[in-house]
């Protein structure tokens, strides 16, 4: 319960950067805010659990109250992988190791693309695959969670990096001041946003950037992102 809560209290802090990445199916910069308030609701229902109780109650807690407080496709497919997730876990007796929880995330890919009628790559579906995948390659080397977890995201960073080098990248000029700029997204996830979204790069999360920064500090911005930066 401890780990799910941190990990509850680290998507709230985590979500204005979140909103700022929303692009799909439409860009009005609330994926953040609805995660937020699906886990949170999630974690209410767990803090409330008796003292002495076990991994089915955990997972029921957890599933339920995801469900209960879905806001959002955002917030639903989280509850649809949270829900897989607990599938696995509620079965654990004393503990769960990081194999267990690997073919956990297994299952939460399974439910979360089943339930999505159109499932849509580049997007948090694409996240839990990509991660999952590796969680089960590297779980009976990568015992102790910290690494476990730390691992995964290394993992998920350089699969997202040869999945994106299977597509064609587009360069696309926008905007900053009275300067054009064609931009080429070598970053994931922005890379996903801009490639899958060219046309909607208005509204991509550099725009507030885009509106108040002076070029320099634009360009700079973009650098540190591992975006190519080619003045027109």
């Amino acid at each position: 319960s401890v780990m799910f809560l941190a990990g509850a209290k680290n998507l709230e802090v985590k979500k204005e950067y979140i909103n700022e990445l929303n692009v799909f199916p439409v860009p009005d910069g609330d994926t953040g805010t609805n995660m937020c308030m699906t886990i949170m609701s999630a974690a209410k229902e767990v803090s409330a659990l008796e003292d002495g109780f076990d991994f089915k109650a955990l997972a029921k807690a957890i599933s339920s109250g995801s469900l209960r407080g879905a806001r959002g496709n955002s917030g639903v497919i989280l509850s649809q992988i949270l829900k897989g997730i607990c599938s696995v876990i509620r079965k654990a007796e004393k503990e769960v190791d990081t194999k267990t929880f690997a073919k956990a995330m297994e299952a939460g890919v399974k439910v979360a693309y089943n339930a999505v009628s159109a499932p849509k790559e580049g997007t948090i579906l694409t996240v839990i695959r990509m991660m999952s995948e590796y969680a089960v390659k590297i779980a009976s080397k990568k015992k102790n969670f910290e690494d476990f977890f730390k691992a995964c995201q290394e993992g998920l960073i350089r699969n997202a990096d040869a999945y994106i080098g299977l597509f064609k990248v587009p360069k696309v000029k926008v905007r900053c001041g009275i300067d054009w700029y064609t931009i080429t997204a070598r970053n994931f996830p922005d890379e996903v946003c801009v490639w899958n979204h060219a046309k909607n790069v208005s509204h991509y999360s550099m725009k507030r950037l885009m509106e108040n920064l002076p070029s320099d500090e634009f360009a700079e911005y973009l650098r540190e992102r591992g975006i190519a930066l080619h003045q027109s």
